[in-house]
């Protein structure tokens, strides 16, 4: 069975953010989440990317925004369907 790939942008190593916990969650549920964050180089032992260029993987199958609105209305302007939800929800639910 394939892996599904998750790229989850906004990553965070602080514990109490959401963004941490659906890299946590994800990892534990058998996704692959692939953590991106300009600063930081790992989160729960996963390499983190620097940016969004910077993820060597083409074959990712959802994206996780943990950032401002603002990349959101620019992917919709590009065509790129976006859902406005909350991953641990989804993930909770098996509506992911």
């Amino acid at each position: 069975m394939k892996v599904r790939k998750v790229v989850v942008i906004g990553a965070s190593n602080k514990t109490d953010r959401y963004s941490y916990q659906a890299v946590k969650l994800l990892h534990e549920m058998r996704y692959q989440p692939i953590p991106v964050h300009p600063k930081l180089k790992e989160i729960l032992g996963i390499q983190v990317c620097p940016s969004l260029e910077a993820v060597k993987d083409t074959d990712i199958d959802t994206i996780a925004l943990y950032v401002n609105p603002e990349l959101a209305s620019k992917l919709a302007a590009a065509g790129i369907e976006t859902l406005e939800a909350c991953t641990l929800v989804m993930l909770r639910t098996g509506q992911f």
